[in-house]
């Protein structure tokens, strides 16, 4: 995708995946960028996703425009093959205003991408600020960038955000941990015991599943 959209040798790419809509604050991701880009740092963001109305894909354009980051930002629709543009991206950007664990960014994290993200909801019990992301309060622009800054300015920083994202995806959010906790709601909900062993093979749990 970077030899697609042409991204100069050096370059970082800034990734956000996302309906296109208020609430995701991604005009307030381009002011960032565009104050990055003023600073001196070669970036570009990449935008994924659909959306019309307050905030919406023309709302976003005419931003694009105004600020002249006709090249540096790039709206790219609806993207089928996720995976390419998280491997794409040097740095994966959370900007809403609201949220609950959103999906991309466990999915950024399992892709060994450095996050940043709003301190929304859910979010701060699963990144740590500075051991496995970067945290900044939502609805500030300044304090976006800021944070941004300190990933994209640091080499060393993104490396190991990344991998600590990796990791604890891997020990805390893996699909078999995340499915023996759905079990163990079901199982409360249900008054079933936690002593009771879980199906043997996987015909037993998907018949247990369409009973429950």
């Amino acid at each position: 995708m970077r030899r697609q959209h042409e991204v100069p040798e050096g370059r970082l790419v800034i990734g956000a995946v996302g309906r296109l809509s208020g609430e995701k604050a991604f005009g307030q991701l381009i002011r960032a960028t565009h104050q990055l880009i003023h600073k001196g740092l070669d970036v570009e963001l990449w935008i994924a996703g659909e959306g019309d109305g307050p905030g919406g894909r023309d709302d976003l354009q005419k931003l694009i425009d105004y600020l002249g980051l006709a090249g540096r930002v790039k709206l790219l629709g609806f993207v089928q093959d996720t995976i390419e543009l998280y491997q794409a991206m040097d740095l994966f950007v959370l900007s809403s205003l609201r949220e609950g664990l959103p999906n991309v960014v466990l999915e950024a994290m399992a892709m060994g991408v450095a996050v940043v993200s709003t301190r929304v909801a859910g979010i701060p019990r699963l990144i740590e600020d500075g051991k496995n992301g970067i945290l900044c309060p939502p609805g500030d622009v300044n304090e976006l960038a800021a944070a941004m800054q300190r990933p994209l300015a640091d080499e060393t920083l993104r490396s190991q955000l990344a991998t600590a994202g990796r990791r604890i995806i891997e020990s805390q959010y893996g699909f078999a941990r995340r499915m023996s906790k759905v079990r163990g709601v079901y199982d409360r909900v249900l008054g079933i015991s936690q002593e009771i062993p879980p199906p043997q093979n996987g015909a037993a749990a998907a018949t247990g599943s369409a009973s429950s």
